[in-house]
């Protein structure tokens, strides 16, 4: 660690910045970013050297507080965040999509101030910042010698105006991103930031998400867990569940997740690729009643789940025969090794961050996405057939255990911490 960032090794605070929308305080059954933050941070606080502060907003009145052992909670009231973000859209403000609304600074600017005067109280050897940059010019002024790490589980520093985002992004120490995918496209898009970015990926519990037997009887099921929304890619997955029941009439597909669109102008409008932009014909309607009314004539061989709280999602995978993952975009792609841990098979599709997960035919396969002809083939092909499922089953298990354990990516994180390359 440099000298700026040197002091005594012991009882070092470590803080962490949670989105202000997320829900963040235990016990946390939902939101990828809010349950990265809640393992990492309780395999960080396991250190008896170190404390960790895990800072977000909450729709209470006043700051709420808690302490468990050497982890703490801070959440600040979001006050006027979410109105103001509401009364810019009614008025039309912010049309530029490489400048979204949610990303305007003054939509949060009473959380930044609220949440950094509470870090500044904490005084953290390191302020790690999820996706939101605009925190970190001010975060450099109040805390001139921590280490500050920005963590971006999406494309938006290489998607939105690069002036700005450089501008915010240079007052970082450390950019993780959380694929080789994201990592890459932050450094093709600021060169001069390449040096400090790394890939840290995301985690899975291997106690909790771990093989159970697959319950005899009735229907095989495909399962999907993610939320309902258009890069999730459920309008390709009915079609290519209609004609796997065309030739088998034992099969049940479950939709496992809550009805939350991401909204269009902080995804459609700012993609690259043009099957993400095309899905803006989805944002017309209700995705949601879409989906019901291709999946009617199917009748109760397609169920929707609704919201699965975490600690229940392992019963899901257990039921499951095969796990797919249809999605047009995917930064990481969390539900493919939890599957992989529950020693499920994974079909998956090339895009974004699933690349990295599954090495097809050897633990998975992967399929071009948008292609329902190509997703139903690839689920026949292991529905069918018993030995290549298992065998590909067991090698996602050994490799969600040996890379994607909490353990292992708080490692990395520390790592990252300590200004070391993970």
């Amino acid at each position: 660690m440099d000298e700026r960032h040197a002091g005594d090794a012991r009882d070092v605070t470590i803080a962490f910045v949670n989105q202000p929308w997320n829900p963040f305080l235990p016990p946390v059954q939902g939101g990828s970013i809010a349950i990265w933050n809640d393992r990492v941070a309780r395999v960080l606080a396991e250190d008896p050297t170190m404390r960790v502060v895990l800072l977000g907003g909450t729709k209470e009145p006043r700051m709420v507080s808690r302490t468990d052992g050497r982890l703490a909670f801070r959440a600040v009231p979001l006050r006027y965040g979410p109105k103001l973000e509401r009364w810019r859209a009614r008025l039309g403000l912010d049309r530029d999509p490489r400048s979204p609304r949610l990303l305007a600074p003054s939509v949060y600017a009473s959380f930044a101030r609220r949440v950094l005067r509470v870090a500044v109280a904490e005084d953290p050897r390191v302020l790690h910042v999820h996706n939101l940059a605009q925190l970190l010019p001010i975060a450099r002024t109040l805390l001139p010698r921590a280490r500050l790490v920005l963590h971006m589980h999406c494309e938006w520093l290489s998607q939105l105006d690069a002036a700005w985002m450089y501008g915010l992004a240079r007052h970082a120490d450390a950019i993780v991103g959380c694929s080789e995918h994201v990592t890459a496209t932050i450094r093709a898009a600021h060169p001069g930031l390449a040096a400090r970015c790394v890939a840290v990926p995301d985690g899975v519990d291997v106690a909790s998400f771990a093989p159970r037997p697959t319950p005899r009887g009735g229907r095989r099921i495909v399962l999907f867990v993610g939320r309902i929304s258009p890069e999730k890619g459920l309008h390709v997955l009915l079609p290519a569940f209609a004609r796997l029941c065309a030739d088998r009439d034992d099969l049940e597909l479950h939709i496992a997740g809550p009805d939350a669109t991401t909204p269009q102008a902080i995804l459609v409008d700012l993609a690259l690729e043009p099957r993400v932009r095309a899905l803006a014909r989805w944002y017309e309607g209700d995705y949601l009643a879409a989906l019901r009314a291709q999946a009617a004539p199917l009748g109760d061989r397609v169920r929707f789940l609704g919201t699965v709280p975490q600690d229940q999602l392992p019963d899901c995978y257990a039921r499951a025969s095969v796990v797919v993952q249809p999605s047009l975009y995917e930064s990481f792609g969390m539900p493919i090794i939890e599957a992989m841990a529950c020693e499920r098979a994974v079909v998956a599709c090339r895009a974004g961050g699933m690349t990295e997960l599954v090495d097809d035919g050897e633990d998975g396969l992967l399929v071009e996405p948008d292609d329902a002809v190509a997703l139903a083939d690839a689920l026949a092909s292991l529905l069918d057939d018993d030995a290549r499922r298992t065998r590909l089953a067991a090698a996602g298990l050994r490799k969600a255990r040996a890379r994607f354990a909490w353990e292992h990516v708080a490692r990395a994180v520390r790592a990252v911490h300590e200004g070391e390359r993970p």
